[in-house]
């Protein structure tokens, strides 16, 4: 990714490296099940740049389709790489086919194209860090972007802030 706002989400990843170390000690040495912040910790990764580009560059086609109503998910937005990435296509897209102004674009994208989501709330406030610092290299947004993270004690990932996802349902 060659945006200086997805740098915050790569230090996260080499500052966790401790974290991973410690809950793969317990998880393989003591035989301890990971769960809450230690399990978090051992099982994100960051997808490389080249695949980001590939994926959200083939996931529509930009010149035909309108995005006006479209909205881009991220249901484990990490450091928000992808989002950003959208954001990029988003910005061009409007860009290209409305009259809207730079501001105007980067209020819409942040209102209606994006929202993510991660259990990690620290990878939540980075995720919408560097979505907010990369939106800004257009405009700087007004508007409170759209990453939402686990809540206490959210084990399963559920949006609802009113949702605490304690107990697996009879299906899963």
């Amino acid at each position: 990714i060659d945006s200086y706002s997805n740098e915050v989400s790569w230090i996260y990843q080499g500052l966790k490296g401790d974290l991973e170390r410690i809950a793969f000690n317990k998880a393989l040495k003591e035989g301890i099940k990971l769960d809450g912040l230690e399990g978090l910790a051992a099982t994100q990764f960051f997808t490389d740049g080249y695949m980001v580009e590939h994926l959200v560059k083939n996931i529509i086609d930009w010149s035909e389709s309108d995005i006006t109503h479209t909205c881009f998910v991220d249901p484990a937005c990490g450091g928000g790489n992808f989002l950003t990435k959208a954001f990029d296509y988003l910005f061009n897209w409007y860009s290209q086919n409305t009259d809207y102004t730079r501001k105007e674009i980067v209020e819409r994208i942040i209102k209606h194209n994006i929202i993510g989501y991660d259990l990690d709330p620290t990878l939540g406030e980075i995720a919408a860090l560097s979505l907010y610092i990369h939106a800004s290299q257009y405009e700087t947004p007004d508007t409170r972007i759209n990453i939402f993270s686990g809540v206490e004690n959210d084990k399963y990932g559920y949006l609802a802030s009113k949702v605490i996802s304690t107990k697996k349902s009879q299906s899963s």
